[in-house]
């Protein structure tokens, strides 16, 4: 056998120029990492601040547009209210009206039976015979009669214009109420 010898190699030792030479890029990689990093970061800050900012912009946008919207409905409730409480008033005019003229009415037909009763009494006083008595009876129950229908319908013809009168203004105000209060809230 044979003997072989082995040989070492002397070890390369690289001077510490070389080192630094090799790691300077390996820092600017680094370097360019870290800046790439903070710079994403800084955008991304940058961008949620500019999002929240919007955010808050929009908010505040529609919180003023609603407001304006609610301010503008109450200021018509108020004023469809206004209306629809001049339209009760009017209306309670117009039935005052009748009642007035219905009690005008009552007195002068109460002036009036109290002067035929008064001509009936003597128109009875005057009766020799209970036949005369009788007609003129009769013809007293007759003219009571003709007299109450008559009134009767005058009455009830009052009271259905005046109803009808006193309606109107109402009708008015319930058919706008109506329409304003099914309009959407948007419009």
């Amino acid at each position: 056998m044979s003997k072989t010898k082995t040989v070492e190699a002397p070890a390369v030792v690289a001077p510490a120029s070389a080192v630094k030479d090799a790691i300077k890029p390996v820092e600017e990689v680094v370097a360019a990492g870290r800046e790439a990093v903070e710079s994403v970061y800084k955008a991304g800050a940058e961008a949620a601040q500019k999002g929240y900012e919007q955010a808050v912009e929009l908010t505040r946008q529609q919180i003023e547009k609603s407001r304006t919207v609610w301010t503008t409905k109450v200021e018509e409730l108020n004023d469809l209210s206004k209306q629809n409480l001049e339209a009760l008033v009017q209306s309670g005019q117009i039935v005052a009206k009748g009642a007035e003229e219905v009690g005008q009415h009552m007195a002068a037909l109460v002036q009036s039976a109290v002067e035929r009763q008064v001509g009936a009494t003597k128109a009875l006083l005057g009766c020799r015979t209970l036949r005369e008595v009788i007609e003129v009876q009769n013809g007293l129950t007759k003219a009571s009669i003709d007299k109450l229908v008559s009134e009767s319908a005058w009455l009830q013809e009052i009271s259905v214009k005046t109803t009808n009168a006193a309606l109107e203004p109402i009708q008015g105000r319930v058919t706008v109420s109506v329409e304003k209060l099914l309009q959407p809230i948007a419009a």
